[in-house]
């Protein structure tokens, strides 16, 4: 049996759930996942780990099975107090493997016989990319959307492009970069370079600051601030996001999706050239040996943050 750990907001679980799907693919037959981060309010170095909940069955026709708490306290420590953070991080049980990497390891798939507890983020493409029809049929939402979102969507542009401004929680952590005005200012300039843009949609969950700092209608575009998908409703700026036919992405798993869910074979997708603080400081967290390598898809460009 084949535990994967489910937690963060919805990219993150998309991404978990894409590996779990591998999994089975790979020849794992009894592959299920552990939902229990999302029956505690949970926080990771200023990061909120579950956000809006489990999304997934609620926007997405996904096929699963939930592990029993048995069979997760069986397999893993989970960090429910002080002693089992103890236990989990230094005294990991044998079965419950914990990804210090971030990088693609394509041993974790080789179908095998042993029970494991898989957590981590599992955040390649790499992982899925050979069932990547079924995993775009599996992320095709199925809620209604807003009028105001039907409307855009409607009315969008061919020469439509998106723009991701992660900020939030972001402020709060020492680990993850913070994308700013200059990495912004950086890629839609590139951007207009390599693409005709006349239309822009702007994603955030600080739009003051996207008004006040990066002043985007001076480049000459019609912009559009998608600022009416609060709380619940989220999900749909991945929807209007997957839409564009251009990308500009935050280090954040949600605007990675909204971009790959675009099927535009011809697509420009700019990406931060650095993804986690810890690609410049890697003593910033001794724990986890993170490398990025493996998180931007082949084809996307890398920007400079400064």
């Amino acid at each position: 049996m084949k535990i994967v750990r489910i937690s963060g907001g919805l990219g993150n679980q998309m991404f978990q759930y894409a590996f779990s799907l591998a999994l089975k693919h790979a020849g794992n037959k009894d592959v299920k996942l552990d939902l229990s981060a999302y029956g505690r309010k949970t926080d990771y170095k200023g990061i909120d780990l579950v956000h809006n909940g489990f999304e997934l069955k609620e926007l997405f026709d996904v096929d699963y099975q939930e592990a029993s708490e048995l069979e997760v306290s069986t397999l893993s420590y989970q960090p429910t107090s002080l002693f089992n953070r103890i236990l989990r991080k230094y005294f990991t049980k044998k079965t419950h493997f914990i990804d210090k990497q971030f990088s693609f390891q394509p041993d974790l798939l080789l179908p095998n016989n042993n029970n494991t507890y898989l957590e981590g983020d599992w955040q390649s493409e790499k992982y899925f990319l050979s069932l990547e029809e079924e995993i775009r049929r599996c992320f095709s939402f199925k809620k209604k959307l807003s009028s105001e979102t039907e409307r855009i969507v409607t009315e969008l542009s061919c020469n439509s492009a998106s723009i991701h401004i992660r900020r939030g929680d972001y402020l709060n952590t020492q680990t993850m970069n913070i994308c700013g005005k200059k990495y912004y200012l950086n890629a839609v300039n590139k951007m207009i370079t390599l693409a005709p843009i006349d239309e822009l949609l702007v994603f955030s969950d600080d739009m003051d600051w996207c008004r006040n700092e990066l002043k985007l209608e001076d480049f000459g575009f019609k912009v559009i601030y998608v600022d009416w998908n609060q709380g619940k409703d989220s999900w749909q700026d991945m929807f209007l996001m997957s839409k564009c036919r251009n990308h500009i992405i935050a280090n954040s798993s949600f605007s990675w999706w909204g971009a790959w869910l675009d099927p535009n074979k011809n697509k420009i997708v700019i990406c931060p050239e650095i993804w986690d603080l810890r690609q410049l400081n890697p003593n910033i967290d001794k724990y986890y040996r993170y490398n990025y390598n493996d998180i931007i898809p082949f084809g996307w460009l890398l920007c400079p943050i400064k």
